[in-house]
């Protein structure tokens, strides 16, 4: 009877142990059953280091919401993470640590084996001798593919090139992944961002457009418009109403700007499902950029007061871009706290797969 009672203890502790944790995808889940990940719910927020597999120390970060964000085989020093931003890092361990842990039969594996994933040299368990000290190198093949490789005393023991596919990457597929969007979206706090142009902006002149460049049509631009009373003043942002047009860009494009605008968002989900979203812009703007995104604006027009626009928010590194269609009520120029715009939102186009159809060959306006 006492050993039936501390079976049921024990059985009670792990169930209690695994509800208590949360995970920011599914499969990160599952690979914590795989794993047999036990007492996740007490690591501290941050990056945790002590679990192992078959010897290897694994790398789990939780995130400020108490979920477990990553899970992998460590590879990487956060050092060289910092220095070298991109979106493979938590893929390669994860990925690699997933290939060895997975059992057979399950849709993991069998996605797995359709993943466009290639070992060139190496497989999976050669990943057990690489440590966070072996030489890494890493190639971006344009809006298509990465390749990754690790050498030890001059010779490369492994090396793997894979798509650019941000589901792939993250772990999710679609309808995963747009939820986890509005999810982060929803929780997310913007910041006080100053702009980093005060060092280029000219010494003459009283009207001035940093241009950066442009995506897809010439009309769709991530300009910003500056201007002044005369050259003793500092350059500030076009925002008035008889600057509309540039004003409004400004408020898609900029960071720095006064872009609270209350956005309601119908978020357009993979299955002909949608979803309803109540934030401001600059939280999405930030967010997005947040994710590496870079903003694009495009004017489709006005009608009864509303200027119909569209925002691109390109992640050429993460290979996708999000599309906001967006309608601005011409009175945000006047209240900008309390007039609220309108937008459909399409998550998470493949980079790889955008053709010029995606500008639903809409002619854009110039911004003047």
């Amino acid at each position: 009877m006492l050993r039936r009672y501390i079976i049921l203890l024990v059985i009670a502790s792990c169930c209690n142990s695994m509800w208590a944790t949360t995970f920011d995808t599914p499969l990160l889940e599952r690979m914590a059953g795989y794993l047999s990940l036990n007492h996740l719910d007490t690591i501290p927020v941050g990056i945790t280091n002590t679990y192992k597999y078959r010897g290897h120390p694994l790398t789990i970060r939780k995130n400020q919401w108490g979920e477990i964000e990553h899970i992998g085989l460590l590879l990487f020093p956060q050092g060289y993470r910092k220095l070298q931003p991109l979106p493979i890092y938590d893929f390669i361990e994860r990925d690699l640590l997933a290939r060895l842990t997975t059992p057979q039969e399950t849709e993991d594996a069998f996605r797995q084996k359709w993943a466009r994933v290639h070992f060139n040299v190496g497989n999976a368990e050669t990943a057990l001798r690489i440590d966070t000290t072996t030489l890494f190198n890493s190639e971006y093949i344009d809006l298509k593919a990465y390749r990754a490789s690790w050498e030890t005393a001059g010779r490369k023991i492994l090396e793997i090139s894979f798509t650019m596919n941000y589901q792939m990457l993250i772990g999710c597929d679609a309808l995963e992944l747009e939820d986890r969007f509005a999810r982060h979206l929803v929780r997310y706090q913007p910041q006080n961002l100053t702009s980093t142009l005060s060092n280029e902006l000219p010494n003459k002149g009283t009207e001035y457009t940093f241009t950066n460049s442009y995506y897809m049509s010439p009309m769709v631009r991530n300009d910003i418009y500056y201007t002044r009373d005369n050259e003793r003043e500092p350059w500030k942002l076009v925002n008035d109403t008889t600057r509309a047009t540039k004003s409004i860009s400004n408020l898609m494009v900029a960071t720095d700007c006064d872009n609270e605008i209350p956005l309601e968002i119908t978020l357009d989900k993979y299955g002909y499902e949608v979803d309803s979203l109540f934030t401001d812009y600059r939280t999405w703007q930030q967010f997005c950029i947040k994710e590496g995104c870079t903003p694009y604006y495009g004017l489709k027009g006005k009608s009864n007061g509303i200027y119909k626009s569209s925002v691109f928010m390109i992640n050429k590194i993460g290979g996708y871009v999000h599309l906001l269609s967006i309608d601005i009520p011409e009175n945000v120029l006047k209240d900008k706290k309390n007039v609220k715009a309108t937008a459909r939102m399409y998550a998470y186009i493949p980079l790889y797969n955008v053709k010029a159809k995606l500008l639903h060959n809409v002619e854009y306006e110039p911004v003047n």
